[in-house]
């Protein structure tokens, strides 16, 4: 079947590439060109820990976005940016969504969108291989030195990029970031298998293939030795949470003013959850949870702060299992320490976070008591929150009535939380995400050298 593929896309690039006109020589200069300076500071050189450069390299990354959702903040365009800042060459390659452009330069990145078609059933998106072999073209005039792949290698765009190097017979190493793995996914019994079932065997071949895979936790490690890849291939390099909102206290703001903000009253008991209204979040769990305790805890009140494409189908399911005035939906808020003095319980049912949440420490911040699912390390049950084992609405409705029941044991998760969240700000570290991964592309870089210098 490999092989057979293979073959397939060495036959439409052999017939498609030479179809398409040359680009202007403008746009190859624009899309290919290295900028002495990255918003306005000059390009840095860095060093490994002991002190010896690393090797600045020309870089194509593969992510699902970079700054298509409110606020223009992604995991993905943190991660590009950090590596920008240290002087590696950028090339940002994505799905089209509309309303979106087909090239950009933003932070000294060069972001590329394929045109895409976007599946909601399933759901999925797959990118016109035509589109894309155009795109290539362009951004393969120069050389590629790593492909750093950091959608979790689910991405279709990676698996015909990573067809398209292999036809054109380029030995380009091959990084894969594992920021987590979408799980959970809703409707039909049958879709739901065919789904994960796509989702590891996608990713199981694109890690076989890659020179090493980076894991954003210990959780996700153990995913992914799971999927039988080496284990001598993969290391925990985590990524840091949003950083614009953290260090900002909630001190000084009210939580009865901020309940009389939302409409609530002092004796409500209040959950709330902060995230994109998107497939993975566990958002659909959460409300069917709130709708199996509207008989034991009628004083809930659900705020959800957010926006995405599932706002639509969230509010018809809020408005099947609550009763009428039971859930608010804020839409997207750009600090969301303005809403949290108005919660009680703070709840992260998500299944796709890379480690951490940077809703789940803004919350643990503040001192709330929290209820998350296993994809971080740092929260223990009774400890500094409640971990429930998946995201099911019947374990979560019990850790509510849990929490609801106990006023001073909210508490002391509460003042726990706090101190966990500053200790999990150093684990999770931006400074530490880019150190490793230079020392991995110099690695990388440093032993294919070795290899053409014996070659030689």
């Amino acid at each position: 079947m490999h092989c057979f593929s293979l073959t397939l896309w060495r036959g439409i690039c052999a017939q498609a590439i030479p179809r398409h006109p040359p680009l202007p020589v403008a746009e190859l200069k624009r899309a290919t060109r290295t900028p002495d300076k990255i918003n306005g500071v000059a390009r840095p050189t860095d060093n490994n820990a002991n002190g010896t450069p690393l090797a600045m390299a020309r870089i194509l990354m593969i992510g699902l976005r970079y700054n298509e959702v409110p606020g223009g903040w992604t995991f993905f365009r943190e991660m590009a940016r950090r590596l920008t800042s240290v002087g590696h060459r950028i090339t940002f390659l994505t799905f089209r969504l509309p309303e979106t452009n087909r090239h950009d330069l933003i932070d000294g990145v060069d972001i590329f969108r394929v045109r895409s078609l976007y599946l909601p059933q399933i759901p999925i998106i797959i990118p016109d291989p035509t589109d894309l072999l155009k795109v290539l073209r362009l951004i393969l005039r120069e050389k590629v030195e790593v492909v750093y792949d950091v959608s979790s290698g689910v991405s279709p765009i990676g698996s015909l990029v990573y067809l398209f190097i292999r036809a054109s017979r380029l030995k380009t190493p091959w990084i894969t970031h594992v920021c987590g793995e979408l799980k959970g996914f809703t409707g039909s019994p049958l879709r739901r298998v065919l789904f994960e079932t796509y989702l590891r065997v996608v990713s199981k071949l694109s890690m076989s293939h890659s020179d090493f895979v980076l894991a954003a936790g210990d959780a996700v490690r153990r995913r992914v030795l799971s999927l039988s890849v080496l284990p001598e291939k993969v290391k925990v390099v985590r990524v840091g949470p949003k950083e614009s909102t953290m260090g900002v206290s909630n001190e000084d703001l009210c939580p009865i003013t901020a309940r009389q903000m939302l409409g609530l009253s002092r004796s409500d008991f209040v959950v709330g959850s902060v995230g994109r209204l998107t497939f993975g979040k566990g958002f659909e769990t959460l409300i069917s949870a709130c709708g199996l305790l509207n008989d034991k805890i009628p004083e809930l009140k659900l705020i959800i702060v957010g926006s995405g494409e599932l706002e639509g189908k969230l509010r018809n399911l809020a408005i099947r299992k609550l009763s009428q005035g039971k859930v608010f939906f804020t839409g997207w808020v750009s600090n969301p320490y303005s809403v949290l003095p108005a919660v009680d319980v703070f709840v992260s049912a998500s299944s796709s976070e890379a480690g951490v949440s940077a809703a789940l420490i803004e919350a643990m911040s503040t001192g709330l008591a929290c209820v998350t699912t296993p994809f971080t390390d740092f929260v223990k049950t009774l400890h500094n929150g409640v971990v429930i084992s998946k995201p099911d609405p019947s374990e979560l409705a019990q850790a509510l009535v849990l929490l609801h029941d106990n006023p001073i044991l909210r508490q002391t998760l509460g003042r726990n939380a706090k101190v966990s969240a500053g200790r999990a700000l150093e684990i999770y570290d931006w400074r530490a995400y880019r150190s490793k991964v230079d020392e991995t592309i110099s690695l990388l870089l440093g032993s294919r050298s070795d290899k053409v210098s014996v070659a030689n």
